[in-house]
């Protein structure tokens, strides 16, 4: 059965999460900071009434900081125990994967066991990581954001 997913971009390059996961795209607003927070977590926004942690997807994934937040937007996800914003470049298509063309993501050397990438898609010639939001937003304390 396809799944369909929201194709997201850091940089130039193109990532895809589970559209089900999805309760709003807003457009970028700075968030409060938070005192010892991890580097990934740039701090909340209030989103109607709810206090909601804003996750750098770049700096989560162990990419370089974008320079410029004019066409940044933030995916507002929705895992029932947990609300959560994640930063990014842009959000750019809802698609569905076929599964004959999804393939298994490489594992490599030093890397952890909790990698928040389920798998690559082959989209036409370029290949699109589908990441797993859970184990994205896993980490330090962000359990005490769960609505």
């Amino acid at each position: 059965m396809p799944r369909r997913c929201l194709v997201f971009r850091l940089g130039e390059d193109a990532y895809a999460l589970d559209v089900l996961r999805v309760q709003e795209i807003r457009a970028y607003e700075p968030p409060a900071a938070l005192p010892d927070a991890p580097d990934w977590v740039r701090g909340v926004i209030s989103l109607r009434g709810a206090i909601v942690p804003i996750i750098d997807a770049r700096a989560r994934l162990g990419l370089s900081a974008a320079e410029d937040t004019r066409f940044a937007v933030i995916i507002v996800l929705d895992l029932l125990e947990l609300c959560a914003g994640l930063l990014v470049d842009a959000a750019s298509d809802v698609i569905e994967l076929d599964p004959d063309r999804m393939h298994a993501a490489p594992v490599l050397a030093g890397a952890g066991r909790d990698s928040p990438v389920l798998g690559i898609y082959q989209l036409d010639e370029r290949p699109i990581p589908l990441i797993d939001v859970r184990a994205l937003l896993t980490g330090a304390r962000l359990g005490q954001f769960a609505v």
